[in-house]
């Protein structure tokens, strides 16, 4: 392996002169924005050249220019340089932006996103997390057309999510669940087993749907004869708790309730559902405002917290 070029580091006053300089074009103008004498900007300027290797501006009788290269460095500078300042205005409620709009998949929010918006507010007071629920059909759509800034959810069909970016989370089961005391609840069952009660599944367009429907189809069993659909898991809860109807979900949304021993994971033969969770936005991370980026990292630490990794 060749060895790493080693290089000072540069300055955020080498930075700030560059972008006067480049702005006023001129050195004399810059020296007098900055409050200073044009003999330190002129030399900031030769410092940072150096660091460079590259001449930055072109000089004439009627001032100064940027070089190729300038440009180049020109580009970047003022994009970090806003960000950096956009960050400290967070902190004390002067940024311009001050609403982060999150839409989120319903068993994020009941496992993984208060935790998130805890770490995030403590971050950012001034900032307000716009909480939507996801829907079918209204979630890749909302993020291409700037109605949020975060998707949060399932990972789709990739045929229908092009342009899309997907930052992998962690991975989450999908079950089929029962109330404690339920017939299905000890043992192991065929999936035809099912067909003896009413089976609450996901509507149909919705991911989790496909799946069940790609599971029973693979493992050769008949559809359930009797079915309600929805996708409201408050109305899951509700019906398990008070009768025998199985539903099939993902973990997050009952994983309070799985923890406590109220309700039960079915034993399914053969049955290994697992779905990709993640954030997913338009042309990668990379392009991301400070304030999503934040948010995306609150995500990864409370994942890890949750050892869900």
């Amino acid at each position: 392996m060749g060895n790493a070029v080693s290089r000072q580091p540069f300055t955020m006053r080498q930075l700030e002169f560059f972008l006067e300089v480049a702005n006023c074009k001129s050195v004399t103008k810059a020296a007098q924005a900055l409050h200073t004498a044009q003999p330190n900007v002129s030399r900031t300027i030769r410092e940072l050249e150096h660091l460079v290797g590259n001449r930055l501006f072109e000089r004439s009788n009627e001032g100064v220019s940027l070089t190729p290269a300038g440009q180049a460095l020109y580009t970047y500078v003022r994009s970090g340089i806003a960000q950096i300042e956009q960050a400290f205005n967070l902190f004390d409620g002067t940024a311009t932006k001050r609403t982060l709009a999150v839409m989120v998949a319903p068993s994020i929010s009941r496992s993984i996103l208060p935790g998130v918006t805890q770490r995030f507010k403590k971050m950012f007071p001034h900032v307000t997390p716009r909480v939507m629920a996801t829907a079918a059909g209204d979630m890749t759509e909302s993020l291409r057309n700037g109605d949020v800034d975060l998707l949060v959810g399932r990972q789709d069909n990739p045929k229908d999510t092009y342009g899309v970016s997907f930052h992998h989370l962690y991975n989450e089961p999908l079950l089929f669940v029962v109330r404690k005391d339920h017939q299905l609840a000890e043992g192991t069952h065929g999936l035809d087993a099912l067909c003896d009660f009413t089976v609450m599944i996901p509507n149909p367009g919705v991911v989790i749907r496909d799946e069940l429907d790609h599971f029973i189809m693979a493992n050769g069993a008949r559809q359930f004869p009797n079915t309600v659909e929805t996708m409201s898991f408050d109305f899951i809860r509700a019906m398990l708790a008070t009768s025998d109807m199985v539903a099939f979900c993902p973990e997050g949304v009952v994983r309070a309730e799985l923890g406590r021993g109220d309700l039960v994971a079915v034993d399914i033969e053969g049955m290994a559902m697992m779905g990709s969770i993640g954030i997913a936005t338009i042309g990668g991370t990379a392009r991301l405002p400070t304030l999503a980026r934040a948010m995306m990292a609150c995500f990864e630490d409370e994942v890890r917290a949750q050892g869900l990794e």
